[in-house]
């Protein structure tokens, strides 16, 4: 079975390399995808965005992030009317676009030309279908996700079941963005004394200096114009499940110490 499959994948990457050429081509002449970081554009009915379906969204991409000192959600989500969908918004990085079949107003309607006739019909008999990923529909570097569902209910219930899911697909995407960005170059001689003498390393982007090393401690800080910019890491043997039960007061336990 494990032959046959691999027979089958190989068979199927010979026969898409003849449209590789073609889909890079087509690629090279979308703009480049453009946006402010953890920003994701809602692309949907003004009417549902102000309802439970918006409620729902708001839930799983506006929720707060846990442990940081002040409110800070996962992402700033901006709703975005159909009717007045435009070349500059069309080049956001991050975008869902969200529509229900039982809908038929204006912008509802708008939303469906989005989708084949064929696929209307899938989601018309298929109650599990809910989702479905796209990359590079209008800019490159561009994510983007179809939510969709036969009923308000139906679709409410799949973005609560898989809040998480959701959630996480655009936070990989933007931690993978920003490493590429922050990591062009890197402080390989602070990562590889960090190795050699605490015994564990991590990526440090350029222009960060080791401010404090001690033998439970390290300090890395960034100095520029406008902010300072701090990393610490505190280690020790693992003896209890103490610190974990509350984070923020270990925090402030350690920054007060050094």
């Amino acid at each position: 079975m494990k032959k046959s499959l691999l027979i089958l994948f190989t068979l199927f990457m010979v026969a898409c390399g003849s449209e590789k050429g073609s889909k890079i081509s087509k690629k090279s002449h979308l703009p480049v995808a453009r946006g402010s970081a953890n920003v994701i554009l809602a692309v949907m009915d003004t009417n549902q965005w102000n309802g439970p379906i918006g409620d729902a969204l708001k839930d799983i991409f506006a929720e707060s992030v846990p442990g940081l000192p002040q409110d800070e959600p996962y992402f700033k989500i901006r709703n975005i009317n159909p009717l007045k969908m435009n070349n500059i918004l069309k080049s956001g990085k991050s975008m869902i676009f969200v529509s229900t079949l039982n809908n038929r107003g204006r912008q509802s309607t708008a939303m469906r030309k989005y989708f084949t006739p064929s696929s209307l019909e899938k989601i018309k008999n298929d109650t599990s279908l809910y989702k479905l990923t796209q990359k590079d529909m209008f800019a490159r570097g561009q994510e983007i996700v179809h939510l969709f569902g036969q009923t308000e209910a139906q679709l409410i219930h799949h973005l609560k079941v898989n809040k998480s899911l959701l959630r996480n697909y655009f936070l990989q995407i933007e931690n993978k963005r920003l490493s590429k960005s922050l990591f062009k170059v890197r402080e390989k001689q602070i990562e590889k004394n960090l190795e050699e003498q605490r015994g564990f390393t991590f990526n440090i982007p350029y222009g960060y200096d080791l401010a404090k090393s001690e033998k439970n401690f390290v300090w890395l800080r960034q100095l520029d114009p406008e902010y300072e910019k701090d990393v610490f890491v505190y280690f020790k043997p693992f003896d209890s499940q103490e610190p974990f039960e509350d984070v923020m007061a270990y925090r402030e336990e350690i920054t007060a110490k050094y």
